[in-house]
């Protein structure tokens, strides 16, 4: 017997219908056996964890937090800079999802402003500009990683991931 499970996903910037056969198995708890690809039948649990997303565009903002919200996380939004550096202090975050570019103070001097008060929470840079010489020089300033514009879902879930169990 197949059920047939119709979802909608955010692997990019676009939205697109998926159907997925699941088929039912003696143990439905274990989700290896459930012969599901990994990203859509594990999700992982982040519920512990609290993630800042910096970012001044709303609709990657949106997106974002969506891709996140499955995990359980408790998130909070910053849409500039300045804001993340406050709320960094104020939410007290596992990690850091800053964009580069953004008004008043952009993710590069909010990723130094933070670092030089003490701040150690790993900081992912969120970013369009993703060439060896910027992802270089993202690493030098002191981001723990970059996720490169459009963001993939499933990337995005494991850089996470890396960077809460490095730390």
């Amino acid at each position: 017997m197949m059920t047939t499970v119709k979802t909608s996903t955010l692997d990019s910037f676009d939205v697109a219908d998926v159907s997925v056969e699941i088929t039912p198995v003696e143990k439905a708890g274990d989700a290896t056996k459930l012969g599901i690809k990994d990203k859509v039948a594990m999700q992982l649990d982040l519920s512990k964890f609290k993630i800042l997303v910096a970012e001044d565009n709303s609709i990657n903002m949106q997106i974002i937090v969506r891709m996140l919200k499955s995990t359980g996380c408790a998130i909070k939004v910053a849409e500039n800079g300045f804001e993340a550096i406050i709320q960094y202090y104020e939410f007290q975050p596992d990690i850091v999802l800053m964009d580069i570019q953004m008004p008043d103070v952009d993710g590069l001097a909010a990723l130094k402003a933070i670092r030089n008060q003490g701040g150690v929470a790993p900081i992912i840079a969120v970013t369009a500009n993703v060439t060896k010489d910027e992802v270089t020089a993202y690493s030098a300033a002191g981001f723990n990683d970059v996720i490169a514009k459009p963001i993939n879902r499933e990337l995005l879930i494991k850089k996470i991931s890396m960077a809460l169990t490095a730390q």
